[in-house]
């Protein structure tokens, strides 16, 4: 079975958990209980889908490269029909 989790895919992944964490416990103050806002917890939310997304976005790369060339070709079209 082929898999996109190549080592430095997974090891970015880590990274990027592991700076998140050092800003939620540290910056944000993580480590005492208090009340938090739905604002604040939208925008994390939206944080960790955004990360997310771009995994997967990574590993559709991957997986339909092909399509890029499909997507080159569109742009050079529109391209020209603007110019």
């Amino acid at each position: 079975m082929e898999t996109a989790g190549t080592v430095g895919l997974r090891a970015g992944f880590a990274a990027i958990v592991a700076v998140m964490l050092a800003i939620d416990l540290f910056m944000v103050g993580g480590g005492r209980e208090r009340r938090v806002s739905f604002r604040e917890a939208a925008t994390w939310s939206v944080v960790w889908i955004a990360i997310t997304l771009a995994f997967a976005g990574a590993w559709l790369i991957i997986q339909f490269h092909w399509i890029l060339y499909i997507f080159g070709a569109f742009l050079r079209v529109t391209g020209i029909k603007m110019y």
